[in-house]
């Protein structure tokens, strides 16, 4: 089946209705809000600017942050629809295609902790211009039908990810801290991340349809490296390294180590992760999750039957990603007007404490009872639903556990840490997908289940951990 063979729009309208449905959910909160803000404003004593000059500061920051992450995400999902489709056209088979996705994976988990090193040691400014620069030069491998030039492809590429899912959060991180802005407006932050990821993902896949039609499957990529190079250049003239420390920043920005070396960071980081169990839970939580995430990622495209439109169910994923990011907002603003009393600043991990095991009763109700055959439900309609179900709590999961992270991983090593933490999620990934052609789906997604499972013991005990913790401080 060719590229341009796809209907620009569904032939059945299951998912197309279920989509207008999700995307009306989507648009009601913020249209609620604008409401809102619009009558406040009515009442609002304009007199009162004495906080203004520092919320300015903090969304002109945020604004700069944004536009370059999504830019940077964007690169990243206008590619993914196409790998698959760019080797097959190549003429490869499923194994050389299985193998060639299993070293991306591997690549990103071994070499990400030292990729991690090099950022927290020699600046994030110049491992985020990195991953501009080797992600646009795999694209430009993926031109070549030679294996082992795509092998190499898949290798930068499995580095890049590393960067992509670290670097740039490590860097918004230490400068939001340095400039002195409030912890709190974090969780505005990454809740607003995890919704322009979505829009990037609905826009990445119309553009990256329209490139592949024009100039076959290698479009999107050149579409993908030229974005990484807008990125690139919005990262030399907007970001900066090393900002000048204000007196709210903590006290172990001043004395931030960039001669440390990778090797000193990375035992750091594992002396930490050793020392203090809330951060080593943190990561078992992250593993657990979003192993199952990307497992599912694998999955849901045979899970599901041909007649449904593969890009109109991908946008109802994104849609639910979008309102779950939403709920995220709604938990956290609510929280914060009735804080635990134990701890005001700690309402993210009540959110926290919901994700995990809502996202697990998901995807058992995906499963019928064990001692039926098959295990998976037969009914295309509520898997669907269960998978965008599953979507939306991994609009919450993203923004609730990067908020908690960041509480708790040392400034210094966060690259390091974010990238060890992703070392057994890919083993565990890379491990299930070379064992997915022995297994149904119905074992599949138990696994997945069982994942979600234990990820929401994990997040249950280290959120008892961290309250025990914060309660002994107060003491």
């Amino acid at each position: 089946m060719t590229i341009s063979s796809f209907s620009p729009w569904p032939s059945l309208p299951t998912e197309s209705v279920l989509c207008a449905f999700l995307a009306a959910l989507c648009a009601a909160k913020p249209l609620y809000n604008t409401i809102l803000r619009s009558r406040s404003a009515v009442t609002k004593d304009t007199s009162s600017s004495s906080g203004s000059t520092g919320n300015e500061e903090f969304h002109r920051f945020q604004l700069v942050y944004l536009g370059v992450y999504l830019l940077a995400v964007l690169a990243d999902w206008l590619q993914g629809p196409f790998v698959y489709a760019l080797y097959r056209s190549y003429g490869y088979s499923i194994e050389d295609i299985g193998s060639l996705f299993i070293v991306g994976f591997l690549t990103s988990g071994v070499f990400g902790m030292f990729v991690g090193g090099l950022a927290d040691s020699f600046g994030r400014k110049k491992a985020c211009l990195m991953y501009c620069i080797l992600y646009a030069l795999a694209c430009v491998l993926y031109h070549s039908r030679h294996f082992y030039v795509l092998l190499l492809g898949r290798f930068l590429g499995g580095v890049s990810t590393s960067l992509l899912f670290s670097v740039f959060e490590a860097w918004m991180l230490e400068e939001h801290a340095a400039r002195g802005f409030d912890a709190k407006s974090l969780n505005d932050t990454f809740a607003k991340a995890t919704l322009g990821n979505g829009t990037a993902a609905i826009v990445a896949g119309v553009l990256s349809h329209f490139a592949a039609v024009k100039y076959g499957p290698i479009g999107p990529f050149q579409l993908s490296a030229f974005t990484l190079g807008v990125c690139g250049v919005m990262i030399i003239l907007f970001w900066w390294e090393g900002t000048k420390i204000t007196a709210a920043a903590p006290h172990r920005l001043r004395h931030h180590h960039r001669s440390s070396g990778m090797l000193r960071a990375m035992a750091e980081a594992f002396k930490v992760a050793l020392a203090q169990p809330s951060v080593l839970l943190c990561g078992l939580v992250q593993s657990c999750f979003e192993s199952a995430m990307y497992v599912f990622v694998f999955m849901w495209t045979p899970a599901l039957p041909e007649s449904m439109d593969p890009g109109t169910v991908f946008t109802d994923f994104m849609i639910a990603m979008m309102i779950g990011s939403e709920v995220f907002e709604s938990i956290t603003v609510s929280s914060s007007r009735s804080p635990p009393p134990w701890h005001p600043d700690l309402c993210p991990f009540r959110a926290d404490h919901c994700d995990c095991p809502v996202s697990c009763l998901m995807f058992f109700s995906l499963l019928r009872p064990p001692w039926q055959s098959p295990c998976l439900t037969a009914s295309p309609m509520r898997r669907l639903l269960a998978f965008c179900v599953f979507e939306a709590c991994c609009g919450v999961y993203f923004p609730t556990h990067y908020s908690i992270r960041s509480s708790i991983v040392p400034a210094s090593i966060r690259a390091t840490m974010f990238n060890l933490y992703r070392i057994p999620l890919n083993v565990v990934v890379a491990k299930i997908c070379t064992s997915v052609g022995s297994m149904d789906a119905s074992t599949v997604f138990a696994t997945c289940s069982a994942l979600l499972a234990a990820g929401a013991l994990l997040a249950l005990k280290n959120e008892q951990l961290l309250r025990v913790t914060t309660e002994n401080k107060k003491d």
